[in-house]
């Protein structure tokens, strides 16, 4: 994560190794100010990690939902700066 630069991350869950809340949360301490989507089929929106993520979108994933978050992150993203 360090060695690219890039403005926003989505992640799945479900990992090999590591947790997508984990992978998240370390982008979120090391550059944050990159988007964070989450990605699960597994539960409703994490409510006690909010302040590491961005957008939690539910499997199965809609095409015009995915965009309209990213566009919304990287839209706010731009204001800050």
């Amino acid at each position: 994560l360090q060695s690219q630069h890039f403005h926003i991350l989505i992640s799945d869950h479900s990992l090999p190794g590591i947790s997508g809340f984990a992978l998240l949360q370390h982008a979120q301490i090391s550059n944050p100010h990159v988007g964070r989507i989450l990605i699960s089929a597994g539960f409703s929106s994490p409510m006690q990690d909010k302040a590491w993520i961005d957008a939690f979108l539910p499997k199965p994933l809609q095409r015009n939902v995915l965009l309209t978050e990213v566009y919304r992150i990287l839209s706010e993203n731009l204001k800050s700066t």
